[in-house]
């Protein structure tokens, strides 16, 4: 099952780095940087929501608890992913991370 887990969420990896290669080339060029962010992640959201539902059944959790597991392993997987592939892949420590993905726009007064 968790085998099964990882390749789905290998899978969903390159969605997302599909989905940044179309708001670097066609989004944010036609619509702006905020925009484009905005559209980018409400496009990524329904594509994660979309493979999970057809992933599902293929990975077969037998219980609640073992989707939970999944969702749990999920978590960690992308937390270690933007965390150590941003810091060895990328040369951005982690203390950067968030302020490298506007997180500095926030403590500005805008909530986008």
């Amino acid at each position: 099952m968790f085998a099964r887990a990882a390749l789905a969420w290998i899978g969903i990896l390159v969605l997302a780095i599909l989905n940044g290669a179309v708001r670097q080339a066609l989004l944010i060029p036609r619509l702006g940087e905020h925009r484009g962010h905005i559209v980018s992640t409400l496009l990524l959201s329904i594509l994660i929501v979309a493979a999970t539902w057809v992933l599902v059944p293929w990975i077969r959790p037998l219980t609640a608890r073992d989707a939970w597991l999944i969702g749990l392993f999920w978590l960690g997987l992308t937390l270690a992913f933007e965390f150590l592939g941003g810091h060895y892949l990328f040369g951005s420590p982690a203390v950067e991370r968030p302020r490298a993905s506007g997180g500095e726009a926030a403590h500005e007064g805008n909530p986008c």
